[in-house]
């Protein structure tokens, strides 16, 4: 069984929404978003408050939506995602991977 974020499961997984890649992002952006969540400052796509913590994140290719991550298990149900525009853009990976 794979990890949500080892390689391998990251080739098979896609976005719901558009269908592109997903990535992990940092222990610091999940440190910053469990922040969020614990304020009260998180909804997903349907405009509910996220209540529970997440051990890990997946973000799509485009930046814009959040895939969360409970217990080893990737919610790729469109309701549960998470609008990445919630977080101040510094938190974003946006531009890593660019030489």
């Amino acid at each position: 069984m794979f990890e949500p974020t080892h390689p391998d499961f990251l080739k098979l997984v896609r976005c719901p929404v558009t269908r592109g890649c997903l990535q992990p992002v940092a222990d610091a952006v999940i440190s910053e978003i469990n922040r969020k969540i614990g304020a009260g400052q998180l909804f997903n796509q349907v405009g509910q408050k996220v209540e529970t913590e997440l051990e890990s994140v997946l973000i799509n290719d485009e930046q814009t939506l959040l895939v969360p991550v409970r217990q080893g298990i990737v919610s790729l149900i469109v309701d549960e995602l998470i609008p990445a525009d919630q977080l101040d853009p510094q938190w974003l990976p946006m531009g890593e991977d660019e030489g």
